[in-house]
C-alpha cells in the first residue's frame, strides 16, 4: 500500500548496493522518541491521568534514550565496511574516501541548518550578532559542548552530532577489533568493553561536567553497534523461530521504553537495544514493522528531521498559542497537538531531505556541480 512512496525519490541514496530497510526502520523508532520528547519540552501538552497517556509519557519523556538508539545504529553502520573486510574478505576501506564521505554527505545539511537558525536565535534572544556568532562557530566545528559545557545555543540537539563526529574519527581505529581471532574472543572483548564503558560513564563521569557531553559518556552504545555488526555478519545468533525473536524483541522494547531503575536500566540498555535490533533482522512481526516502506522511508530521513524538528516545533508552539487548544478536552487536545507537531515536522523535514540532504547522498555531487558550473561558464563565453 505504501510502496508508492519509494517512487517519489524519498529513499536514501546508497553507495554500497546493500540497502538494509530494517536499519532505517530502527532510525524511525529513534527519531520518533526524540521528537515526541521534544514536543513535551517545547510545547508542554497536558497529560491525562489514564493508563495510555501515562505510559506514552513514560516511554518518550527522555529524549536521550532515542539518541542512544541512534548511537548504536551509527556504530553498526560505521563498523560494517571494516567488519566486511576483515571477516568476509571484502575490499578494504580507503580512509580518504571514508572521511571525504563524511564531508560531502553530512556537512552541507548540517552547516545549512545551522546558518538558517543563526539569525533566528540572535533575534529571539535579543543578542548581539557577535555574541551568537561565537556559538555558531563552536557548533560548526563540533566543539560547542566542550567549550561551553552546554547544548548548542544554535541548535540544542547538535550535542549528539558532536559525539557522532568524535566516534566517526575514532571508528577506523576501534574497528581493529575485527582483526581479533577467534570470533569468541572478539565478541568477549566487545562485551567487556561495553560493560566497562557503561560502568565508567556512571561511576567516574560527573553529569555536570564537560565530559558528560562527549563520547566517553556514550561509547558503550557505539560499541553495542560494533557487537551487533559482528553478530549480523557472522550469523552467530541463536537459531530461533521467528515468533520467538518477536517475543524477545517486544521484551527488549518494553525494557527500553519502560525500564525504571536508572543505573540497572543504563547497564542493560545497550544489550536490550542489540536484542531489539536482532529481532528486527530475524523476527516476523518486528521485522515487518521495521522494514515497512513508510517506516523505513521516514527513518531514512531522520537526519533531516533531527536537524529541523526543534525549529518546526517552535513554530508549532507559536501557532498553538493562538489556537486556544487549552479549551479542548485533554483527550482531544493532546492527540491533536501531537498530530500537528508530527505532521509539521515530517513536512518540513521531507522538504529539507529532498532539496538538501538527498542530493548530498550522491558521492559524485561535488564533481557534478563543478562540471555544471564549468559548462555554464563555457556557454556564457560562447554566447558573448
Amino acid at each position: 500500500m505504501f510502496a508508492w512512496l519509494s517512487h517519489f525519490r524519498l529513499r536514501r541514496i546508497i553507495t554500497s548496493n546493500r540497502f538494509i530497510p530494517e536499519v532505517d526502520g530502527f532510525r524511525f523508532l529513534a527519531i520518533f522518541m526524540v521528537i515526541a520528547s521534544h514536543v513535551f519540552v517545547q510545547i508542554n501538552p497536558p497529560i491525562g491521568t489514564g493508563l495510555f497517556p501515562t505510559l506514552f509519557h513514560r516511554a518518550v519523556e527522555h529524549g536521550k534514550i532515542g539518541v542512544c538508539l541512534f548511537f548504536t545504529i551509527s556504530g553498526f553502520i560505521l563498523a560494517l565496511p571494516f567488519a566486511r573486510h576483515n571477516l568476509l574478505d571484502a575490499k578494504p576501506v580507503k580512509l580518504s574516501s571514508y572521511f571525504k564521505r563524511r564531508l560531502t554527505r553530512l556537512e552541507p545539511p548540517y552547516v545549512l541548518a545551522m546558518l538558517v537558525r543563526f539569525p533566528m536565535v540572535a533575534f529571539y534572544k535579543h543578542a548581539a550578532v557577535g555574541a551568537v556568532a561565537v556559538h555558531l562557530l563552536a557548533s560548526l566545528f563540533y566543539v560547542h559542548s566542550l567549550v561551553y559545557n552546554q547544548y548548542s545555543t544554535i541548535n540544542p540537539p547538535a550535542w549528539s552530532l558532536e559525539i557522532e563526529v568524535q566516534f566517526y574519527i575514532l571508528a577506523p581505529l576501534l574497528a581493529a577489533v575485527f582483526y581479533v581471532r577467534p570470533a569468541i574472543l572478539r565478541r568477549l572483548i566487545l562485551v567487556v568493553a561495553i560493560l566497562a564503558a557503561d560502568y565508567g560513564s556512571h561511576a567516574w563521569i560527573n553529569p555536570e561536567s564537560r565530559v558528560a557531553l562527549t563520547l566517553l559518556a556514550f561509547s558503550q552504545f557505539f560499541l553495542a553497534g560494533f557487537l551487533l555488526c559482528e553478530i549480523y555478519l557472522s550469523q552467530s545468533h541463536p537459531k530461533l523461530p521467528r515468533v520467538c525473536w518477536d517475543l524477545l524483541g517486544l521484551v527488549a522494547l518494553g525494557w527500553i521504553l519502560f525500564g525504571t531503575n536508572y543505573q540497572i536500566y543504563m547497564l542493560v540498555l545497550p544489550f536490550a537495544t542489540i536484542l531489539l535490533y536482532l529481532a528486527g533482522f530475524h523476527g516476523w512481526a518486528v521485522r515487518a514493522f521495521f522494514a515497512f516502506p513508510a517506516v523505513s522511508i521516514i527513518g531514512g530521513m531522520c537526519y533531516s528531521l533531527y536537524l529541523t524538528h526543534t525549529l518546526v516545533l517552535t513554530g508549532v508552539a507559536i501557532l498553538l498559542g493562538h489556537m486556544h487548544m487549552a479549551r479542548l478536552p485533554i483527550w482531544i487536545g493532546t492527540p491533536a497537538i501531537f498530530a500537528l507537531s508530527f505532521a509539521a515536522t515530517l513536512a518540513i523535514g521531507t522538504i529539507f531531505f529532498v532539496l538538501i540532504e538527498r542530493p548530498c547522498m550522491d558521492p559524485e555531487w561535488p564533481q557534478k556541480l563543478a562540471r555544471k558550473f564549468k559548462g555554464t561558464g563555457k556557454a556564457d563565453i560562447v554566447r558573448t
